[in-house]
């Protein structure tokens, strides 16, 4: 406070000073002191997204979506500040207006095979499920598959949920098998969903096995204690 009466604290200092109130519920502060940070530095895209955050924990929706446009236009050929619109726009339930920040997203990220290109792949798949695009979310795996050379099991879980969705067993059945072999302490959810592909194929043995297996991860994650570590959020690279 003595360095804000003498008007020595920078930009920085008026982000942290926000981040201290956003975290102790003190949000309208935490809005004044990034408003001191912007003037300070209006073209710190980092501090617009900041603010957007502030303004959609308000439910100032509108003034959040302006600073995420103005988030996107300092640097526009970034595709991660379409991505961060776009899960700004999902969680308002503007599903379509979503989509397209993820399209433009992807459209940037195609010249990138890094693991933020996968992140928004993977993303938008899960938004096109959502919408019951499911031939094009699997699209957007195949592709996210190919550029991490499949070492992300996630990945092969999510489309072996959205083959057994279309009735494509066979091809389910293979995506749960690999995540199983490789991760098998990690594969609950996997186990379950093979499971009920085998049920539906009668194979009421293997089915079985694989609820029975996946029950005992259930019960050994219950039994395991939970400690939370405070994360701190980095920002992106400019």
């Amino acid at each position: 406070e003595t360095a804000e009466r003498l008007g020595e604290m920078r930009s920085q200092d008026y982000e942290h000073l926000s981040s201290i109130y956003s975290t102790t519920g003190n949000t309208e502060k935490a809005l004044n002191a990034i408003n001191r940070a912007i003037k300070l530095e209006p073209d710190d895209r980092f501090l617009y997204q900041n603010r957007a955050a502030l303004y959609s924990n308000l439910k100032r929706y509108k003034k959040a979506l302006v600073d995420l446009d103005t988030m996107v236009s300092l640097h526009p050929n970034d595709p991660n500040g379409y991505a961060i619109k776009a899960k700004y726009l999902e969680g308002y339930g503007r599903d379509q207006e979503a989509l397209q920040a993820y399209d433009e997203a992807v459209n940037r990220a195609e010249i990138k095979t890094d693991f933020a290109t996968i992140e928004i792949l993977k993303s938008r798949a899960r938004l096109l499920v959502k919408l019951k695009e499911l031939e094009k979310a699997i699209k957007d795996l195949d592709r996210a598959i190919e550029i991490c050379d499949g070492d992300d099991d996630d990945l092969f879980g999510m489309r072996g949920h959205i083959y057994a969705d279309l009735g494509r067993n066979k091809e389910a059945l293979a995506d749960f098998t690999r995540v199983i072999d490789r991760s098998p302490e990690y594969a609950m959810d996997c186990y379950r969903a093979r499971s009920l592909i085998y049920k539906k194929l009668g194979k009421d043995d293997l089915a079985l096995a694989d609820s029975q297996k996946a029950e005992g991860l259930d019960r050994k994650r219950a039994e395991k204690p939970v400690f939370e570590m405070p994360v701190s959020k980095k920002r992106l690279e400019k």
